[in-house]
């Protein structure tokens, strides 16, 4: 399935990537034309990605503590990609987002899934991927 590009008379939607990281997803979808803003926690992360992509807007800000002045209105679209699973309180990532969506806006979220025989066998070993979550320790 090929992704649609925006509709040629309608306004593009503007999006948030929470846990933008390195920034190069956020780059990725400003690329394609859209409205989009970075907010990475990591003052590491969002130095790289300013750096690497200068044109992009990258925002420094903590999921339990969005920078809403900063982020000025809502955005359509809210994504946090590979990031719920390293929260010490995962329903925050949920609220932040629901506070910064327009009515009838989408949350993407996705998590690593590793294979059902693998984590099958971590689990019998109790050696769950420590990598994964905050909550493990």
């Amino acid at each position: 399935m090929k992704p649609s590009p925006p509709l040629q008379n309608q306004q593009k939607p503007r999006i948030l990537d929470i846990g933008c990281g390195n920034g190069s997803l956020t780059n990725f979808i400003a690329q394609k034309g859209y409205d989009i803003i970075g907010v990475e926690e990591s003052e590491s992360g969002i130095k790289l990605a300013s750096h690497n992509f200068p044109d992009c807007q990258f925002i420094q800000g903590s999921i339990y503590n969005l920078p809403y002045d900063e982020l000025s209105d809502k955005f359509d679209i809210v994504i946090s990609l590979e990031v719920i699973e390293h929260l010490f309180y995962p329903k925050e990532l949920v609220r932040a987002a629901k506070k910064v969506l327009k009515p009838h806006g989408h949350l993407i979220i996705t998590t690593p899934y590793h294979g059902y025989l693998k984590n099958l066998m971590l689990a019998v070993t109790g050696k769950m991927d420590k990598h994964l979550t905050a909550l493990w320790e």
